[in-house]
């Protein structure tokens, strides 16, 4: 097999650089302002809504307590007392068998601070509807209503 020919490729020389200065050594025009100042509001960071996968994950495993296929104390960091005391009342409503499937969730902001959201629950041929809203606390969201039917 020949060999391809050798091209000769030019490397340019690395010039010197100079010592960089920092670049606001003397007074800055850019003005000089507070976050209280923007419209009296203080800023602060707040959770960001979970994705719809995570969405899906609470409901497919709020389904499976809601079944008996895993214990409540799974779902437990993700609800407030409320939402807690509705996953205890409706606990075990499925039936273990066959094993519960959670659809796609349907979610609506009624607020910055608040999300609703329903899922079908599959059970074999049987379909079952499951609401929730979930409430930002701090930067978690926690679920403070839980419907099932």
């Amino acid at each position: 097999m020949p060999q391809r020919p050798r091209r000769n490729v030019h490397v340019p020389a690395v010039a010197s650089a100079r010592p960089a200065e920092p670049p606001f050594a003397g007074p800055s025009d850019a003005p000089q302002w507070l976050p209280e100042e923007l419209d009296g509001k203080i800023l602060e960071w707040r959770g960001c809504p979970p994705s719809l996968g995570r969405l899906r994950e609470l409901g497919q495993a709020v389904a499976d307590v809601l079944a008996g296929r895993c214990p409540d104390h799974v779902v437990a960091s993700r609800m407030n007392g409320r939402g807690y005391g509705d996953l205890l009342a409706a606990a075990g409503s499925l039936g273990a068998l066959p094993a519960p499937r959670a659809g796609e969730p349907r979610v609506q902001h009624p607020t910055p601070e608040a999300i609703e959201m329903c899922f079908t629950v599959w059970c074999g041929e049987r379909a079952h509807a499951l609401a929730m809203r979930l409430e930002r606390h701090g930067t978690l969201w926690l679920c403070t209503r839980l419907e099932f039917r």
